[in-house]
């Protein structure tokens, strides 16, 4: 299997790495026509720590209906201490071999950014090369890029290029990217369809899952 985590890595030769996965990325729609499961993951680091919540959903056809047919909660040593800008370098490994645990959904949502990063490859972009699907990155950071008025929209850009767009709710803004196999302009709609209210809803129950899962471990 090929390496896409590698640890021994000087800075320079990581970027180098990021720029040749980020050019592999497939930033147009490449994803099945009915979605019917959706996956979410999250993750939260608290000093060597890592943890991890991820499930898989059932969905409705209008994307408001999520009923949790598998999910997970792992807590793990990172490997190595975090870079900025080459976090997935050590998120992404422990990430994909949990996801890896679950049947194949038609999508990711995943917390983190996707080509809304310096070198165009964040986690999510990251973890959909090595998992081979569809994902889209949600953030509340943003980390790269402009904002421009592109097709109505405001958009994340960078060299000309959108890279995604920003999902307001009040004054909240959440910045939404493609990962992998899927555009910014449907990444931006998915995830706008599927928020009930700030967060796409998935992503808000797999954040709640990990919230119950430490506040459990604190108490006893």
């Amino acid at each position: 299997m090929e390496e896409l985590f590698p640890q021994k890595l000087t800075l320079k030769e990581a970027n180098e790495f990021q720029d040749k996965l980020a050019a592999r990325l497939i930033l147009e729609d490449d994803l099945n026509d009915s979605i019917e499961k959706i996956g979410a993951a999250t993750m939260h680091t608290r000093g060597d720590f890592i943890t991890i919540s991820a499930a898989i959903f059932k969905t409705d056809s209008d994307l408001k209906k999520f009923e949790i047919i598998d999910k997970n909660i792992v807590r793990e040593k990172s490997p190595f201490p975090a870079v900025p800008g080459l976090e997935s370098f050590r998120d992404g490994e422990i990430l994909t071999r949990i996801l890896r645990g679950f049947s194949k959904p038609d999508l990711f949502f995943i917390e983190g950014h996707g080509v809304n990063h310096p070198h165009k490859l964040g986690l999510a972009s990251h973890v959909g090369l090595a998992l081979d699907l569809p994902t889209i990155a949600v953030s509340r950071d943003f980390i790269a890029g402009r904002i421009q008025t592109v097709d109505g929209k405001d958009a994340i850009v960078e060299n000309g290029e959108a890279r995604g767009a920003i999902l307001k709710s009040g004054t909240l803004k959440i910045y939404v990217s493609p990962g992998h196999r899927i555009s910014w302009q449907t990444a931006f709609e998915l995830a706008k369809k599927c928020t009930k209210s700030i967060y796409p809803e998935p992503l808000k129950i797999v954040q709640q899952n990990m919230i119950e899962a430490i506040n459990s471990a604190v108490k006893t």
